[in-house]
């Protein structure tokens, strides 16, 4: 074969290789398979089964073993009210000295001692009351000795001339509640009046004068106490009544004051509301240098008297129109027959607490005065500048508790004892007191009524529950024919507290002898809070029947706020009395509540039930239940 047809013939080989070559190319540039899809199946390209889906826990879990498993907490509300959330974990907060845990972070009390209290007035006597509580608050009085230099110069007296006129907003002057200083209200005075005597035990007891049925005096004379470098701490309690101990308060509180400062010297106290013709064993107590308790010991007894007639004064405003007057004199008549002795003294536009307070307290000596009730509208009470951990009164501010103290001005003056600012509750102050005129003829005309007529008594008690449970203290009463309203879980849960209202509504127009309001409040309202809380406009507008309203809610019962809570309820609606505090008040295990409900089924009445605790009554203090 020639070279020449070797050569074309492998050239013509070589041109149909690329021929071929050239259509394998054009079919992969065409039928290219889209990204990731393989067009042949090999062994390493086998189709794989879909991997598992990831499991997604919620909020508040995690993921352990392939579950879902909730943390203990992921935020603070999840915790208790002393502990904080911290790394999905409730710790318990250590707040130290002076300090206390309260919504999930530490609070420091008002005061924990009287320094804390200094206002660098050296014209004030400056007290921090209920040290390192949460009731903490400073007080400061003018010192004993400024009242001496002011002068009382309108006395009360019933001969003072008033004139009709319509209620009108305050026009009185501020004068700071002074009291009275009386040389013997001192047990270690010796002036020849006060009868001072150098031959005395450790521990003498005395019947109150003209309280004898009722009151005591205890007196601790340490100078006479042997041994007395032994003890860190001493007091007395109230052991026994009648061979029985003596628990007035249930089984969380007796009756008893321990000295704030031990001193070689005399203290004296008035115990009061104790039950006639029976017997009080009184103790010393306290603990000794090496901190051990020392028991009761040196104890002694007395007996009080017979009941005696119980008197009330009456105090009628010059803002009282004729009217109302007349209809109060009515009113007083009907209560006389009840067997009370009373007493009425007309008060001018220039009468004040002090006056108020003098007149009381010479009473009280020459009497067994037990009521105070005030009608009018511009009431002269004592000024007081009050500072605690919840408000802040930096003026004089009106307020009626310095009134129950009558054997010994607690304002003023300093007993020796712990809390000694704290009132003794010798007098009940009620109130009757309304902006409306016409109302408060229609509440004289309904409390007539009733004593000409009384109600059958139907023994149902409707109890409102406003607390959340863990703060709620009264949940669990168990006495008979009781309502309970409850569901509060959230005090920021708007639907509970709607549906609480709604549900309060209906039972306001029920058939109950007593209503027992349990809830936080304040001078202008109470919980629980949805859209707005319970305030006066929402009680006018759902006037209840339900006779005697307690009310174990903080501040609710302060009178002098036009649009307090307490006032709308007894002289908005169609209740006769009810019982509030002024103040800031706790009832420890729902002691205080059930005994005066315990109080009001046994046929005390209202006064009565609301002065062992230190409230006010708001409206007539004689009614009880029938």
């Amino acid at each position: 074969m020639s070279i020449k047809k070797i050569t074309k013939g492998f050239i013509l080989c070589v041109l149909f290789l690329l021929f071929l070559g050239l259509i394998g190319c054009s079919n992969e540039i065409v039928a290219k398979p889209a990204k990731d899809v393989s067009t042949t199946t090999t062994t390493s390209d086998k189709i794989k089964p879909p991997a598992e889906k990831l499991k997604i826990c919620g909020e508040c879990q995690y993921l352990r073993n392939g579950e879902c498993v909730d943390y203990e907490c992921c935020d603070n509300w999840d915790c208790d009210n002393n502990e904080q959330c911290r790394n999905h974990q409730c710790v318990a907060l250590n707040c130290g000295s002076c300090r206390y845990a309260e919504n999930h972070v530490c609070q420091e009390y008002f005061c924990c001692s009287n320094d804390q209290c200094d206002d660098s007035d050296s014209t004030t006597y400056d007290v921090c009351n209920n040290p390192g509580t949460k009731l903490a608050e400073c007080i400061f009085t003018p010192i004993t000795q400024q009242a001496e230099v002011i002068q009382h110069t309108t006395p009360v007296q019933d001969t003072i001339p008033v004139q009709d006129t319509t209620p009108i907003q305050s026009v009185r002057q501020v004068v700071p509640f002074t009291g009275k200083t009386y040389p013997c209200d001192d047990p270690n005075s010796k002036l020849p009046e006060c009868n001072y005597n150098s031959h005395t035990e450790s521990l003498e007891l005395s019947l109150v004068p003209n309280h004898e049925d009722s009151a005591i005096f205890v007196q601790l004379n340490l100078d006479k106490l042997e041994n007395f470098e032994n003890y860190y701490s001493l007091g007395f309690m109230v052991y026994k009544e009648n061979g029985q101990l003596f628990q007035p308060f249930g089984s969380t509180g007796t009756i008893g004051h321990f000295i704030k400062t031990l001193e070689e010297k005399r203290y004296k106290i008035s115990v009061p509301n104790l039950n006639p013709n029976s017997e009080y064993e009184v103790c010393l107590t306290g603990l000794t240098q090496e901190f051990r308790t020392t028991g009761y010991f040196n104890c002694k007894t007395i007996r009080t008297q017979n009941e005696k007639q119980k008197k009330a004064i009456i105090f009628v405003n010059y803002d009282v129109g004729s009217q109302t007057r007349n209809l109060i004199d009515e009113w007083i008549n009907e209560v006389k027959k009840t067997g009370i002795s009373v007493e009425k003294q007309n008060l001018n536009q220039d009468s004040n607490g002090n006056d108020v307070y003098s007149l009381l307290r010479t009473k009280y000596a020459e009497s067994n005065l037990l009521y105070t009730v005030f009608i009018g509208q511009d009431l002269p009470m004592p000024m007081i500048r009050l500072q605690t951990a919840y408000y802040n009164y930096e003026e004089p501010t009106p307020f009626s508790f310095p009134l129950h103290s009558l054997t010994f001005d607690t304002t003023n003056q300093d007993n020796g004892f712990l809390n000694s600012a704290n009132p003794l509750h010798e007098i009940t102050i009620a109130v009757i007191k309304y902006d409306d005129e016409t109302k408060l003829n229609n509440y004289f005309q309904r409390i007539i009524n009733h004593y000409k007529s009384p109600k059958e008594s139907t023994g149902k008690i409707f109890l409102a529950d406003a607390m959340i449970p863990a703060e709620s203290s009264i949940n669990n009463y168990n006495f008979q024919n009781m309502d309970y309203l409850g569901g509060i879980t959230d005090y920021g849960n708007v639907q509970q507290a709607n549906t609480w209202q709604t549900q309060y509504k209906q039972k306001l127009k029920e058939n109950y002898d007593i209503l027992v309001i349990n809830a936080h409040g304040s001078q202008e309202t109470h919980y629980p809070c949805g859209q707005a809380c319970v305030h006066a406009e929402f009680i006018r507008e759902n006037p209840t029947k339900i006779p005697f309203i307690i009310a174990v809610s903080c501040k609710i019962g302060y009178f002098m706020q036009d649009s307090s809570p307490m006032l709308s309820y007894i002289f908005g609606g169609e209740s006769l009395a009810g019982i509030g505090s002024e103040v800031v008040s706790v009832d420890v295990n729902g002691e205080l509540a059930k005994r005066m409900i315990g109080q009001m089924l046994a046929g005390k009445n209202i006064g009565d039930t609301s002065r062992t605790m230190g409230f006010t009554v708001i409206g007539d203090p004689f009614l009880k239940l029938n």
